[in-house]
């Protein structure tokens, strides 16, 4: 008995030891396992957290790509720098992230294809760059700019083939192409674009013309300008479309990149997948094992206990798999289970939810992207609808603005052009420089709002520095003798004078500065106010205009706020002086959109300086009349402060200069001259000049004489034989220089004396066909009326387009002046319905001309689209109104050969 209880306990060690040990294999393979699924979750965890930057930050690249793009339709994009440090930034991110993604990946195939994927987006990254770079070069923030430019140059050359080549201007509108060919091309703009080619038929009309070799060169130079424009706005397209297609490429890199980084963590939720049935296996081998040397009361325990574990293993087997296939959402069972059960099922949990989370940023990254790109559409259709709203108003206040001027400035030239006394003629000269001095208002107001809608293009053409000076502060010479303000003014030599730029734009600039120096400058006490305006170049050889002035001065205070639009020194500085506040604004922006800037300092109840420096080009043609060729000046000549400009100017340009500062002297020096010099007479007192020529006559030597005379009121220029009078205070330099060269040239011809125009003495009937005249302004009509007359023309008034439209089917007219915007029926609607009916029926085409107080630049475009013929800006010149009927008037409506085109 002992024996076999013996035996019985040694086998139940036995068969104790035997499953203790497969029990022990067992919990070290579960071990194992556990360690594995540890792992698994680790190395999920860590492809996430890369997945995810990478998801962010391709996404943001994205956004900033989409940004530079959609700025494009926004009229320019500001420096680029910042995006494309900010784009390096996150692709150096998104690549670092993926490096360490693709070392831990197990798949050598798939870390292969990875590696190669890194490679192609350092390349597309370069790609990127590369084209940032060159849109910065290129411009992009001033292709908007560079349209306008090649608009500009298209117009130039335009006008001067119309006016010397009607062939020529034909082929260029023909065959040449267009800056929106350009700009709505969609793969890079046109492939080439050969300047002679086009160029080629251009030159052969022009040859054809007999123009002088000069002007085809001219023409030429200018072509190839505007070709050149083209090309680099195809640039800019090119390289707009070439960044669109390397972002797209990688874009499309990097999500195919985070793919492989989800395939390869797939592949190892399945291996571990895998392993767990390995293990399940095992396990149930080992119990079952166990289970035979356990005794057979214990079979029943054992086989409902591996039945359970199996159960169990199955259930996480099966949700791994369901994971694996993409579906979330599911409950995990046996989450309660302190045993490795629990940890396997507690690890599969936090793999779901973070499965689950990484599918919700998704999709939110998604709904975020669609709706800043909702965002960024809306924005830019108010961006768009601000900006015709701001060129609705200007056009508006434009219109309604000129409207009464026309008939201010018209009425005022029509009565110049009468016989008239001295007293109304200086009372109309008033007359005129008021309703000048209201458009200059009305123009600084437009000016504003044109330079905030960003609509002020400027012009870049020759123009004559020292005439343009010299003319601009002449302005205000009557002005400043009556605040008993001197007028000084003075230009180095070294200064070019003739350079490149917007002589509208520059004069402007002037007449503010100059103006509100005057202004500031007039005295009551007795003293005489002084005004200096002088030009030089500084150390670079920009050239400066300085504006000096010894007025009231100002505050440090009032200087930082000087160039804010309506600002003013105070409300007693308005009160006295006048003004708007809006001349300093606008000269400042005009000075900046120059490239140049504006230097003011002041000394409240001393004076003030201002200093405009301009880098302007200088032009190739510097006139050869100014040099003076050893002409031999004798000066008496009073100008304060500036005494020495004289003996400085006039050497510069080969003529010898001796200031006289007595009478005698200067009587003794004329009347001892062996040579044939020229006197300068330039006292303060017109009594005294009058004496001291007299004077030089009587000595008999036939002396020339040019006379610097100070009033506004008696006539200049080559008055008498050797006699040639110019304005002082301000004095005109351009002038003198030709009064000398006339006066050594012996020429005796006199300008043409103020009085009644050329042409209007005896208005004849000049056509056959009367004018028809669509005007609903009675003023304006009475001016178009008078206008005609003057120039010999019979006219016809309608009140409106619809009344216009009903006058031309009853009758025939060789020419239709249409105000644009009219009641009922406005000009644009009539003309479109005369030519709707001149096509129906076959009537010959009766030429119309809109006459529109809109001065923006899109109206003329918008008058052709309508079917106009021309255009004339309100206030209308007799002299513009001439042109416009010698160009387009029909006498005979039969002819039918009419070839001109609109312009």
């Amino acid at each position: 008995m002992g024996l076999k209880v013996s035996s019985q306990l040694g086998l139940l060690v036995g068969i104790t030891v035997s499953a203790l040990t497969l029990v022990g294999a067992f919990f070290f393979d579960a071990v194992s396992m556990l360690g594995r699924v540890n792992s698994v979750r680790a190395y999920e965890e860590e492809i996430l957290s890369h997945v995810t930057t990478i998801y962010l930050s391709s996404n943001e690249i994205r956004r900033l790509e989409t940004r530079i793009l959609a700025s494009r339709f926004n009229g320019g994009l500001a420096d680029l720098e910042p995006d494309r440090q900010r784009m390096e930034a996150l692709f150096e991110n998104a690549l670092a992230h993926l490096t360490v993604a693709a070392s831990v990946v197990s798949n050598d195939e798939r870390r292969s294809i990875m590696e190669e994927g890194l490679k192609q987006i350092g390349l597309y990254q370069r790609i990127v760059d590369s084209q940032l770079q060159k849109i910065t070069r290129l411009g992009l923030g001033n292709a908007q700019g560079l349209l306008g430019e090649i608009e500009t140059t298209r117009s130039e050359i335009a006008e001067r083939l119309k006016t010397v080549s009607l062939a020529a201007y034909m082929v260029m509108l023909e065959q040449w192409p267009e800056p929106r060919d350009m700009e709505a091309a969609t793969s890079g703009g046109l492939a080439n674009v050969d300047a002679s080619e086009f160029l080629a038929p251009v030159r052969a009309e022009l040859q054809n013309a007999s123009l002088p070799d000069s002007q085809v060169s001219e023409i030429e130079t200018l072509s190839r300008l505007y070709f050149s424009q083209l090309e680099a706005l195809n640039a800019v397209n090119a390289s707009l479309v070439s960044l669109r297609r390397s972002s797209e490429k990688l874009y499309h890199g990097l999500g195919d990149l985070m793919e492989e980084l989800r395939a390869d963590a797939l592949y190892r939720v399945e291996d571990a997948r895998f392993e767990y049935d390995r293990i399940s296996g095992q396990m149930v081998t080992i119990i079952v094992a166990a289970l035979l040397f356990v005794a057979a009361g214990s079979i029943l325990s054992g086989l409902f206990l591996g039945k359970r574990l199996s159960r169990q293993i199955r259930n996480i087997s099966d949700i791994s798999r369901r994971m694996a296939k993409g579906e979330t959402g599911i409950a995990i069972p046996h989450l309660d289970m302190q045993n490795e059960i629990g940890d396997m099922a507690r690890a599969l949990n936090a793999f779901g939810e973070t499965a689950e989370k990484l599918r919700q940023l998704n999709v939110g990254l998604e709904e975020k992207i669609a709706e800043r790109t909702r965002e960024l559409e809306v924005q830019t259709q108010r961006a768009e609808e601000g900006s015709k709203a701001k060129s609705s108003f200007l056009a508006h206040m434009s219109h309604e603005i000129r409207t009464p001027m026309n008939g201010v400035v018209g009425l005022v030239e029509i009565l110049s052009s009468t016989d008239l006394t001295d007293g109304q003629r200086r009372l109309l000269e008033t007359i005129n420089e008021s309703a000048d001095h209201l458009l200059r208002v009305i123009d600084d107001i437009l000016d504003v709002s044109k330079i905030e809608a960003g609509k002020l293009d400027l012009e870049e053409v020759e123009l004559d520095l020292l005439q343009l000076v010299e003319r601009s502060i002449e302005t205000f010479s009557t002005t400043a003798r009556a605040g008993n303000v001197k007028l000084l003014n003075y230009c180095n030599p070294r200064v070019p004078r003739f350079v490149i730029g917007d002589p509208v734009r520059l004069r402007q600039i002037i007449l503010n500065l100059v103006g509100n120096a005057v202004k500031f400058s007039k005295r009551a006490d007795g003293h005489a106010g002084m005004v200096e305006v002088y030009a030089d170049l500084d150390d670079c050889g920009a050239i400066r205009l300085h504006v000096v002035d010894n007025g009231i001065g100002m505050s440090q205070q009032t200087i930082d706020g000087l160039f804010t639009a309506f600002q003013q020194a105070d409300t007693s500085t308005a009160r006295q002086f006048g003004g708007t506040g809006l001349g300093l604004k606008i000269s400042n922006r005009l000075v900046a959109m120059m490239g140049g800037s504006i230097d003011v300092e002041s000394t409240l109840g001393k004076g003030s300086e201002f200093t405009v420096n301009l880098p302007l080009k200088t032009a190739e043609r510097q006139e050869a009349r100014d040099d003076l060729g050893g002409a031999r000046l004798l000066g008496f000549v009073e100008i304060p402060d500036k005494s020495d400009c004289f003996p400085k100017f006039f050497p510069a340009h080969g003529a010898s200069f001796e200031r006289i500062l007595d009478r005698r002297e200067l009587l003794s020096s004329v009347a001892q001259a062996e040579d044939d010099p020229i006197v300068l007479l330039g006292s303060f007192s017109e009594g005294e000049n009058d004496a001291l020529l007299e004077d030089i006559r009587g000595l008999g030597r036939g002396t020339k004489v040019l006379v610097l005379d100070p009033s506004r009121s008696t006539a200049k220029g080559m008055v008498s034989p050797g006699i040639y009078v110019s304005h002082r205070l301000p004095v005109h330099f351009g002038d003198i220089l030709n009064g000398i060269q006339a006066l050594r040239q012996g020429q005796s011809s006199r300008p043409e004396a103020p009085g009644k125009q050329a042409g209007t003495d005896a208005p004849a009937q000049t056509g056959e066909l009367p004018v028809l005249i669509c005007e609903d302004n009675r003023i304006n009509q009475d001016v178009l009326t008078r206008q005609l007359q003057m120039l010999g023309y019979a006219c016809d008034l309608a009140g409106n387009g619809k009344e216009g439209l009903e006058k031309w089917q009853a009758g025939q007219y060789g020419l239709i002046l249409s105000d644009c915007h009219m009641p009922e029926m406005d000009g644009y609607a009539m003309t479109a319905a005369i030519r709707e009916k001149e096509a129906g029926t076959g009537r010959a085409k009766t030429p119309i001309i809109a006459v529109t107080a809109n001065a923006l630049k899109e109206e003329p475009s918008v008058c052709f689209a309508a079917g106009m013929d021309g255009i004339l800006t309100k206030p209308v010149k007799l002299d513009d109104l001439k042109a416009i009927l010698e160009d387009w008037y029909i006498a005979d409506p039969a002819d039918t050969s009419d070839t001109r085109v609109p312009s």
